[in-house]
């Protein structure tokens, strides 16, 4: 059956794909010049896995979903703005 709703996706020339919080995290945090794009280093897996983790936590939570997404993500970008100043400290 998925086979089949493939080839009629394909055929009607759908986009399906989902675009989620997840997919800004990077963006957002190379604009506010907390990570950098080429950088591998462990500070950067720690703070996008920060943010990731934000992101995943207010999805998931219940009581979250009254607030706007604007303010859950400025919530998210602030945690993750004090964990950087922790770790540069």
């Amino acid at each position: 059956m998925q086979e089949w709703e493939l080839v009629v996706v394909q055929a009607l020339k759908w986009d399906v794909a989902a675009v989620t919080a997840g997919d800004f995290v990077d963006v957002i945090l190379c604009q506010l010049a907390m990570i950098d794009v080429d950088d591998e280093s462990e500070r950067r897996l720690v703070v996008r896995h920060n943010a990731l983790t934000f992101v995943i936590l207010s999805a998931l939570g219940s009581t979250l979903s009254s607030y706007s997404i604007a303010i859950l993500s400025t919530v998210t970008l602030g945690g993750t703005a004090s964990f950087r100043k922790e770790l540069s400290e």
